[in-house]
């Protein structure tokens, strides 16, 4: 029986297949695009493409990024790559609303640049401490949510954000459904950094079990054969 624990060791495993984690990433990237529900309730097929390509290029532009430190500067280039098509870029300059399920008042623009050049140092240097991948990762989303530093596709943007981090820091990625939004809201809503972790924890290990269905489909393992036995023995072949 696979736990928490293992699943996880078992996808760094799988992860160093570098054939399989292409594969997996272009599986992820098609489910992650359709995940945000601005694309999903595009009726114009014109602007969906825009959408998508974007989102597309901003993941792969933020996974090729040195794993160290990520500034304001590359943040606003991947906000600029999804914002293009408004012809909006880098920090907003105008006051905007966080929509209508957001009960907070987000940053004036006179304080972003000041926010998020806090935000960062707490999480690359503060924050680094942190045991709870998921925790550090919780904090920075609500944070950057709660800032709202750009006109357009906040949410977009920290969820790749999100992701990006995740996958860096040796953990799988994770899917906010539309049907999870209410409950996705009301975590950044009340700041609470402890239910959103264990949220983020949950989806995460539960698309670990998808990465291995996935791999057992790839390699052809049989059905009955448990994902540590194939590895195991592809070791002992070495």
């Amino acid at each position: 029986m696979l736990n928490n624990s293992n699943i996880i060791e078992i996808y760094r495993e799988l992860m160093k297949d570098a054939n399989f984690t292409k594969e997996y990433i272009d599986y992820f990237l098609d489910r992650f695009v359709y995940s945000i529900e601005d694309v999903e309730k595009s009726e114009d097929s014109f602007k969906r493409k825009e959408m998508i390509d974007s989102l597309l290029e901003a993941f792969r532009m933020a996974s090729a990024f040195p794993t160290e430190k990520m500034g304001t500067s590359e943040i606003q280039k991947i906000a600029n790559i999804i914002n293009a098509k408004d012809g909006i870029a880098n920090f907003r300059k105008i006051n905007v609303d966080a929509g209508t399920k957001a009960n907070w008042t987000v940053t004036p623009p006179n304080r972003i640049y000041f926010e998020m050049y806090t935000l960062l140092d707490n999480y690359y240097n503060v924050w680094s401490a942190l045991e709870n991948v998921f925790e550090k990762e919780a904090m920075f989303h609500i944070a950057f949510m709660r800032i709202h530093p750009f006109e357009d596709g906040n949410k977009r943007i920290s969820r790749l954000l999100l992701n990006v981090n995740l996958m860096k820091s040796g953990f799988p990625p994770v899917l906010i459904t539309e049907e999870e939004t209410d409950a996705y809201y009301e975590y950044i809503n009340n700041e609470d950094v402890q239910g959103f972790a264990k949220f983020l924890a949950r989806k995460s290990y539960t698309e670990a079990v998808e990465i291995i269905f996935l791999y057992k489909l790839i390699k052809n393992i049989p059905i009955n054969q448990s994902i540590e036995e194939y590895l195991n023995q592809e070791k002992n072949a070495r």
